[in-house]
């Protein structure tokens, strides 16, 4: 419109500066400035704009706005709209507040689609405006559609077009009058359009029968209008999401869609085959967990997960793993494997010494340490334990032993002899009717007339005790 306008005002300023150059004698020597945009109008030309509306389909209220250019110092105004009553019918004025002393009381009545207007500045000191500026808006009802198009033109009927300054001058008034056109088809929508549908399918099948309200059209302007989709309401779909689609085409060519998703979840639980129970003795027997899979009446995907315990309080250790598959509809399954580690073979040890007969005073050879090896906890090596009988002979008793982590145990042993040095060493003597025998081995021995031998021992603080013994 501002460039309409534009051309408009050029070409109204040529026509003045046409007259005033054949008026003006060469003394004033003054002519009007060339006006090159909208915001700059002839100093003495006031422009008023009727705005242009394309109504929409089936609209039946309408506001036109009227707005001013180059109002600079305007003390007053007058003018008269006029529009076709077949079409329009006038329902009030709005939108005032841009000009001061604008109210309802500055219009006359309405007669035959024309509408006077006058306007004063209560203080007569001029009002500016912005270029654009609305002075009011004017509000119709539609009774019929202007398919060719109709205007709302500013008039000098019934009252004339007049605009004032505070100089005062009778200022130029160009106007642009309003187009009002209808559109005669548009483009069909849809006032409703199901929203996305998910349910399940019916139970043993990988099928639902799925319902909806059929989408409603409107805004054909009276155009035919067929409607094609993709679906039916009733229709039968299978697990999985398929969109639905609705189209709209009028008789001139124009299109609407309407879409919307169905999904469709199983109801059936997929079926997960668990691995078999398993029993290993080494925790480095247990073997990596399987890759399973699943069987789902429907197809489609979905996520397997696993967790896996340990319960290490004892043993056996008893692993539990649990593989839990849920597919895409939320359904699950689980699957259960147990690992037992029980370890129940022993330690093996190596070969002890062989067993041996030492003579009494001969030192026995340094007891060795012996090297295990166990199927789960690897080789090492343990040392012994050695015991001392008090009989005569002695005997050296030596013990290996090594423990696994189950419990099972493995031991070895070495006997070592330990022989009195022989009759012709042992001293005799009788006293009191005992036979004491002095034993270079075992020490000081009595032997009782009943012919029970005791050895006599010698405390740390001097004490005296026997022990019975052998008789050598």
């Amino acid at each position: 419109m501002k460039n309409k306008f534009n051309s408009l005002l050029i070409l109204v300023f040529l026509c003045t500066t046409l007259l005033a150059i054949a008026s003006n004698s060469e003394e004033n020597n003054t002519y009007p400035a060339i006006i090159t945009s909208i915001d700059a109008p002839l100093s003495d030309t006031v422009a008023l704009i009727v705005e242009d509306v394309t109504l929409a389909c089936q609209q039946d209220t309408l506001s036109i706005s009227i707005s001013a250019y180059g109002f600079n110092d305007i003390t007053s105004m007058q003018f008269s709209i006029a529009w076709d009553p077949n079409y329009l019918q006038y329902n009030g004025v709005s939108n005032m507040g841009n000009l001061p002393n604008n109210t309802e009381a500055n219009f006359g009545n309405v007669s035959n689609g024309t509408l006077p207007y006058s306007w004063v500045d209560p203080l007569f000191m001029g009002i500016t405006l912005p270029p654009g500026t609305t002075i009011f808006d004017l509000n119709f009802i539609v009774l019929q559609q202007p398919i060719q198009g109709t205007t709302i033109a500013i008039t000098n009927i019934p009252v004339a077009i007049e605009i004032a300054d505070n100089v005062p001058n009778i200022l130029s008034v160009y106007t642009d009058d309003g187009f009002i056109t209808a559109s005669n088809s548009s483009a069909p929508s849809f006032d409703s359009c199901p929203a996305d549908i998910y349910t399940l399918s019916t139970i043993g099948t990988c099928t639902a029968t799925v319902t909806w309200n059929e989408p409603v059209v409107s805004g054909q302007c009276g155009n035919a209008t067929t409607i094609t989709s993709t679906h039916s309401s009733g229709d039968s779909f299978p697990v999985g999401t398929t969109l639905v689609t609705y189209l709209a085409t009028d008789a001139d060519g124009n299109t609407a869609a309407c879409n919307f998703l169905v999904s469709v979840c199983s109801s059936d639980t997929p079926f997960i085959t668990p691995p078999a129970d398993i029993i290993v003795e080494c925790p480095s027997d247990i073997p990596p967990p399987d890759n399973l899979s699943w069987v789902d009446n429907c197809g489609g995907d979905g996520v397997i997960s696993l967790t896996e315990t340990a319960d290490t309080s004892s043993c056996p250790i008893i692993i539990t793993r649990i593989w839990t598959y849920t597919d895409q509809c939320g359904n699950t399954n689980t699957a259960t494997q147990q690992i037992i580690v029980n370890d129940v073979t022993a330690p093996t040890l190596q070969n002890p010494p062989a067993d041996a007969t030492i003579s009494c005073g001969v030192i026995a050879p340094n007891m060795p340490s012996l090297v295990w090896t166990d199927n789960c906890d690897g080789t090492g090596t343990t040392a012994g334990t050695e015991t001392v009988s008090n009989g005569i002979p002695q005997i050296l008793t030596r013990t290996w032993s090594r423990t696994d982590a189950c419990g099972n145990i493995a031991t070895a042993t070495q006997s070592i002899t330990i022989l009195e040095q022989g009759q012709n060493d042992n001293d005799f003597s009788i006293q009191g009717g005992n036979i004491i025998i002095e034993d270079t081995c075992n020490g000081l021995i009595q032997k009782s007339p009943n012919g029970t031998c005791y050895k006599i021992l010698i405390g740390d603080n001097g004490t005296l005790s026997t022990v019975q013994v052998p008789c050598p």
